[in-house]
């Protein structure tokens, strides 16, 4: 950790300096002496654009985010050490908050050695009933909820829900906490009743909360019971009742930020229980999955380099983003055992890379991988390689082009999961789960346009035109006549992006035209979704 320093004469002031002109100062180190606040409402009555009736209305209903809900957040207090690093990521921790739209930390003024910090942020509407209508594949969903991602100002999420998806319907209650104790512990708790089944989940987390924590903790207890469906061409062929049960205990260790390099050592131990049953549309000519039991301690690593930078239109419409444009590494392994309790011997295995890239023409590459599977009796089994490729053209502020390629490869699934391809996997102009396999490959490339200005002060906007081509096959047997091949689509999209709601995705609206298919597929398929990116 790098502490900033004063300047030798203690005298001298420095107004709203710069990290150059504070990471120049020496030698004595500068001390925190206040943290002002300055917490915005939604709108900026101030602001003649934003001064209607129904905009001040919004803010004098909306609770606007306590002041002990900004401090607990942030990795410095009064009396601690200047460090800039601190500040940035801070700024970083505050922008992931649903109830925050940006932050900004400033250093005002520095005085004998003392310093002044100023957090800003922006609060967004947090109290949300809502309609939500989806269309993907060819399925419709539906949801009706009422949310608070900021219960009276507390920055506490609860949520209240009933949807109606594509496998099930469903009510659910949602709540969390990130600071339910002191020193950062955090509590989730989810309880629905499902169509088919319930899902319970309680958790109590302590986590590697900034790059200089040294230690985490977590346990957990979640029951689930549900149908699993198995599909072809997008349409059900088996389905099976599926109960779910475990626990887990965990813990970790750092020696925090080292040189822009952090380290982290995890370990912990897991209990899962999967169960399969017969239900009335269950193809009783096929053999139901075996049942599952897991019981493992687990050892992890992590690796993560502190190359952060703020870019916009990457994965979002006009609004800052955190990207790391250095490595970040996990990877996991446990040994289960019938001495502990487990049904058999078995390594399980889990692992994962991410990295972005800019090269000299500002261009932004990003590669993403994930590894899963079990080592049982010398074989490996239910496994599974993902792997993306993205290209983010530097063009214009307002216009990109994307290309991304997702791969995957599967070996021996559990007879429970498959590997698809169809409208909810990016293939938008078909049905989803359409092609089944234990290979598939995805192209996609996009003509990207993002609007400049906020459009009337409630959302951002953003177009795409693109063409998706992919294919999902089994490789070492005939697919025979129902392998319909390599599948494309071309097609026109439009992105809103909500600049006042606490909600940080995009909403899909797209329409796409088969080209080239098997023929069983015609005419236009529409489909408007809630994404996580662009």
């Amino acid at each position: 950790m790098a502490f900033i320093q004063a300047a030798e004469d203690t005298n001298h002031c420095i107004n709203s300096p710069g990290q150059q002109q504070l990471d120049s100062a020496k030698p004595s180190i500068i001390v925190i002496k206040e943290i002002q606040l300055q917490i915005d409402n939604i709108f900026d009555v101030n602001n003649p654009e934003e001064s209607s009736a129904l905009f001040m209305w919004a803010n004098r209903l909306h609770f606007l985010t306590k002041e002990d809900v900004i401090l607990k957040d942030l990795l410095f207090t009064e009396g601690d050490p200047l460090d800039w690093a601190q500040l940035k990521e801070s700024e970083r921790i505050l922008r992931t908050r649903p109830y925050i739209w940006d932050s900004s930390i400033y250093v005002t003024n520095i005085c004998d050695g003392q310093a002044t910090v100023l957090v800003k942020t922006r609060d967004v509407w947090t109290l949300q009933p809502s309609i939500d209508y989806g269309r993907s594949g060819g399925k419709n969903e539906v949801a009706f909820s009422i949310s608070d991602s900021s219960f009276l100002g507390s920055g506490r999420l609860v949520e209240i829900s009933h949807s109606k998806e594509v496998d099930r319907s469903s009510y659910q209650l949602n709540y969390q906490d990130l600071h339910v104790f002191p020193d950062r512990w955090q509590l989730n708790m989810t309880y629905a009743e499902n169509s088919d089944g319930y899902m319970q989940f309680l958790q109590f987390h302590r986590p590697f909360y900034s790059l200089e924590a040294l230690w985490e903790a977590n346990v957990f207890i979640q029951n689930r019971k549900k149908d699993d469906a198995l599909y072809f061409r997008g349409e059900i062929v088996d389905l099976f009742s599926h109960e779910e049960r475990g626990f887990g205990v965990s813990g970790g260790f750092s020696k925090g930020n080292q040189d822009h390099f952090v380290n982290r050592l995890t370990y912990g131990y897991r209990y899962f229980e999967d169960k399969f049953f017969n239900t009335q549309r269950t193809d009783l000519n096929q053999a139901r999955p075996n049942n599952r039991i897991y019981s493992y301690p687990w050892l992890g690593w992590e690796h993560l380099q502190d190359r952060f930078e703020i870019l916009t239109n990457i994965r979002q419409i006009n609004r800052s983003e955190d990207i790391n444009l250095g490595w970040h590494i996990k990877a996991s392994m446990g040994y289960s055992s019938d001495t502990w309790g487990g049904d058999l011997n078995r390594w399980v295995l889990n692992g994962s890379a991410s990295k972005f890239y800019i090269d000299n023409h500002k261009n932004i590459w990003q590669w993403n991988s994930t590894l899963s599977g079990e080592y049982v009796d010398n074989a490996v089994e239910n496994a599974i390689v993902q792997s993306d490729l993205n290209f983010y053209s530097h063009k214009q502020s307002w216009h990109r082009f994307y290309l991304g390629l997702k791969t995957a490869i599967a070996k021996d699934l559990y007879r429970d999961k498959q590997l698809t391809l169809g409208g909810d996997t990016g293939l938008r102009g078909y049905p989803l789960r359409y092609q089944t396999g234990d290979r598939r490959f995805l192209v996609s490339a996009e003509e990207r346009f993002y609007f400049n200005g906020e459009y009337w002060h409630l959302f951002n906007l953003g177009a795409a035109v693109f063409i998706d081509s992919g294919r999902a096959w089994f490789a070492h047997q005939d697919n025979g006549a129902v392998d319909s091949g390599v599948l494309s689509n071309v097609g026109l999209g439009l992105r809103l992006s909500s600049t006042r709601t606490g909600h940080n995705s995009v909403i899909h609206i797209n329409l796409a035209k088969p080209i080239g298919s098997d023929g069983q597929i015609q005419g236009l398929q529409w489909t408007a979704s809630l994404e996580t990116e662009f």
